[in-house]
């Protein structure tokens, strides 16, 4: 798969130990419109995924963490577009770097059920979106990437860049 992008923040001199994160994160169009999660309590636009459990194949988790987080159900048509690295000292650990590949792939839906969110996703307020990849751009670039409750906001922003400047293959 093809690296789209790497984020390092350049602040873990000096940290010795490194935690490892694999994640996978959904694309979703439906009639030209991103499908997202959105908090309520900050703001951003949010890709649907998240971490790879051990012995999980990228596609159970992307298909576990779309009914987890928007009730959707994916179907099978599953294409990878690209992954990212990002790499930042921890904010868990004092010594550590800690170090996430995101890997991207293009989903459809199959259906709608209820979701099951996380307690930091109910205390975020998720809902599920339906939004112009432009306007999740502007929004998450108006919202900054400052907060450390939304690390992931520059990453978010960073790939909706790329989609709203079509520099991603394999949307067809």
């Amino acid at each position: 798969m093809k690296l789209l992008f790497e984020l390092d923040e350049n602040n873990y001199k000096g940290k010795s130990k490194i935690f490892k994160r694999t994640a996978v994160r959904s694309v979703i169009f439906i009639d030209n419109k991103l499908v997202m999660i959105k908090s309520s309590k900050y703001g951003e636009c949010k890709f649907i995924g998240g971490g790879v459990k051990t012995d999980e194949s990228h596609f159970d988790t992307l298909k576990r963490e779309a009914k987890e987080e928007g009730g959707i159900i994916l179907n099978d048509d599953i294409k990878p577009l690209g992954y990212v690295i990002e790499k930042r000292a921890s904010t868990f650990a004092e010594d550590e770097i800690f170090i996430m590949h995101s890997y991207y792939y293009l989903c459809k839906i199959d259906r709608y059920e209820e979701n099951n969110l996380q307690d930091y996703e109910i205390d975020y307020d998720y809902k599920l979106v339906f939004v112009d990849p432009l306007v999740a751009y502007i929004n998450n670039l108006l919202i900054g990437f400052d907060n450390p409750n939304i690390k992931w906001n520059k990453r978010d922003t960073c790939m909706l860049d790329l989609i709203v400047n079509n520099k991603i293959a394999n949307f067809n």
